[in-house]
């Protein structure tokens, strides 16, 4: 299948190709790690960014020069008298293509592994903590998973030998797409347009389903745990370095700690299943490629694209995706049904004839109108059958609600706190606690839930009108819509998401106020008060509070950060104390919640509050009332951590009004006295 003689021969022609990205390799890679440069950490951090993938030009290089090497390897077929001479050589089509795939692939192969050898030169770290810092740090974890410590050496041989699988797998994929392309085209410039349509083509898939689901399906959120895994495990554009295969965790494991228990284990090839899925991508890409080039007629040399029928298929692609683009414009500028409907007429039909002009590389295309009517009815078709399937939920997303029976807990996560760490412990220590569990307040949950669907009609109005109002917000602009979510954890282990914004009057007639307004639901976000057990310290800060004096405290400097707000903090750390006084907090919470969810119901909100009282009002995860003087309370638990900094902390924080139980309390137990 190769002709060792003509793969020499390519070699011999195109060494300078090779040598141009050995040089980019070295200047950009290799140079910052070892050249000396005045922070301490800049070449452990730089070759770290490489490993991960994150690194610019490695991005660049692994980017363009399988496009380059493409170009020049395969132009011939771009002109029928190159096309002519190649074929008079003494070689069958698989043997051609064979040996030129092979010669072009060593040219970039040859200089990434000489790049990864060199990278094997020790470069010691010199601060382990620094290196966990930014970007670097789930890449960190994931390359160590048992950490490295200061003085270690970051780039062993089973380290370098990992990114180097990954980026020759990477180039390697990127280099069999530009060969599909370049083996249906007979023009540069279209290879080099297809090429990247073939890159980006899943995240296209995704983009528009997600749009599609937002728009016309009740309940979906396009960044629900589905559509995110989804672009996770799909999306197949810079698999080296891309973000969800090194610096982020998929969405949902906030709240199933089944989903955890999941994820890919780490080591010198994270993710590996994907990297597996990778290689087969890449060897389907290139048997398509084989199949294209052998099958290309010789008299279609020089054509935009040597097959017709992937000539019409490309054409209706790109006229739907002008459809598109025109339409989602159309709606953001009217914030109109029917304009989006017209702008998808109006964007097909400029993207088919613009097309046609590129594929025949003449303006004269009127000829081309006769098919318009064919094309525009396929689009018309599928339009139809989206709006169907979608509206009449053939597929029953909307309407399902899990049995009771089925379900371990909900989350009501408009009300639920968000916890991020070092190592995202905080998922896998107390997400249980804020899981509502109680079967009286599941019932409740599933009620609300059951009315929305059960008028479908208004509330698919209200998701439709809410879209609109959400486009012609101004900047600063505050909305009258309620947004509900439902999350079930079910027995099985997966779980049920549903997301929505209504009025205020419809979220109060389904029952979401009355839901919201159980103390349940309004202490879920503070997972700490059911573990009292593991708190070591309540840290209390007082605003406003001149009219009180600390009595007893850990700290008690008596700071001034500046009218009209003055501070002055305490610090509990007696077992019966913290469990005293986070009952009394409690009760404060609901309190102050309930009464909030009362002026809210009535139209009284924060932007009725002074400046000052807004920005405790803004920071504060229920809504105090207005009052003279706050109290923010920190409750605080420590988590033990492998790698990195061992103060790391999960805290809770409530913000109250000073003159209710917790208040009292901190007197009647000799903490403060009140200043005449």
């Amino acid at each position: 299948m190769i002709n060792v003689a003509f793969l020499k021969e390519q070699l011999k022609r195109f060494w300078l190709v090779s040598a141009l990205i050995m040089f980019l390799l070295l200047l950009s890679c290799i140079m910052p790690v070892y050249v000396p440069s005045r922070a301490s950490t800049a070449g452990a951090n730089y070759i770290m960014s490489i490993m991960a993938g994150n690194n610019p030009f490695l991005f660049l290089i692994s980017l363009v020069a399988p496009l380059c090497v493409v170009l020049l390897i395969f132009a011939y077929q771009n002109s029928s008298r190159s096309t002519t001479a190649i074929n008079a050589l003494p070689l069958n089509s698989r043997q051609l293509f064979f040996s030129n795939a092979l010669a072009g692939w060593l040219l970039f192969i040859i200089p990434l592994a000489i790049m990864s050898l060199i990278l094997l030169i020790p470069v010691r770290l010199t601060d382990a903590e620094q290196l966990g810092v930014g970007f670097h740090l789930y890449a960190y974890k994931e390359i160590f998973p048992r950490g490295i410590e200061t003085g270690a050496v970051i780039n062993t041989p089973l380290t370098i030998f990992g990114f180097f699988i990954r980026a020759a797998i990477t180039f390697s994929l990127y280099y069999a797409i530009y060969l599909t392309a370049a083996s249906i085209t007979g023009n540069g410039v279209v290879t080099m347009l297809i090429s990247g349509s073939l890159q980006l083509f899943f995240i296209g898939i995704f983009i528009v389903y997600q749009s599609i689901c937002s728009f016309y399906v009740l309940g979906y959120d396009g960044s629900s745990v589905m559509g995110d895994l989804f672009l996770k495990y799909t999306t197949l554009f810079h698999p080296l370095g891309s973000s969800f295969l090194m610096t982020s965790i998929p969405l949902g494991t906030e709240f199933v700690q089944e989903a955890i228990n999941t994820q890919p284990k780490s080591g010198w090839l994270p993710y590996w299943s994907l990297w597996i899925i990778y290689v087969l991508l890449t060897f389907a890409y290139l048997g398509l490629a084989c199949y294209s080039t052998t099958r290309r007629k010789q008299e279609h040399a020089g054509d935009s694209i040597v097959f017709e029928p992937v000539k019409s298929a490309v054409i209706f692609i790109a006229s739907l995706c002008g459809m598109y683009l025109l339409g989602i414009f159309f709606i953001a500028m009217f914030s109109s049904e029917v304009a989006m409907y017209a702008g998808f007429a109006i964007g097909f039909t400029v993207a088919y004839f613009t097309s046609w002009m590129i594929a025949e590389r003449t303006l004269n295309v009127l000829y081309k109108a006769k098919d318009l009517i064919k094309f525009g009815g396929c689009a018309l078709a599928l339009l139809l059958i989206v709006i169907g399937v979608t509206r009449f939920d053939l597929f029953g997303f909307e309407r399902k609600i899990p049995d009771i029976s089925e379900v371990k807990g909900v989350i009501n996560q408009q009300h639920t706190n968000y916890y991020g760490d070092d190592e995202g412990i905080i998922t896998a220590t107390l997400h249980d606690e804020q899981i509502l569990t109680n079967e009286e307040t599941i019932k409740a949950f599933m009620a609300a839930h059951k009315n929305i669907i059960d008028d479908r009609k208004t509330a698919f109005r209200h998701h439709i009108d809410n879209m609109f109002n959400t486009m012609e917000q101004q900047p600063g602009q505050t909305t009258s819509y309620e947004t509900m979510q439902f999350t079930y954890l079910l027995n099985d282990g997966t779980s049920l998401y549903r997301i929505y914004s209504f009025p205020y009057d419809y979220y109060i007639s389904v029952g979401g106020f009355d839901f919201d307004a159980r103390e349940e639901v309004i202490l879920a976000p503070y997972p700490t008060y059911k573990r009292l057990d593991l708190v070591k310290e309540v840290t209390i800060e007082l605003f406003d509070s001149q009219e009180y004096r600390v009595l007893k405290s850990s700290i008690d400097d008596g700071s001034i950060y500046g009218p009209p707000l003055y501070m002055n903090y305490l610090t509990l750390t007696n077992k019966e104390h913290i469990e005293g006084f986070i009952e009394e907090v409690k009760k404060d919470i609901v309190a102050d919640h309930l009464y909030s969810m009362e002026q809210e119901r009535e139209g009284i909100s924060s932007n009725n509050l002074p400046s000052a009282e807004l920005d405790i009002y803004n920071s504060s995860t229920t809504k105090p009332n207005v009052a003279d003087a706050y109290m923010a309370v920190y409750t605080r638990i420590p988590i033990p951590t492998k790698n990195y900094n061992p103060q790391t902390t999960v805290s809770d924080q409530a913000y109250l009004n000073i003159h209710d139980n917790a208040l009292s309390w901190l007197i009647d137990n000799g903490y403060l006295e009140i200043v005449e």
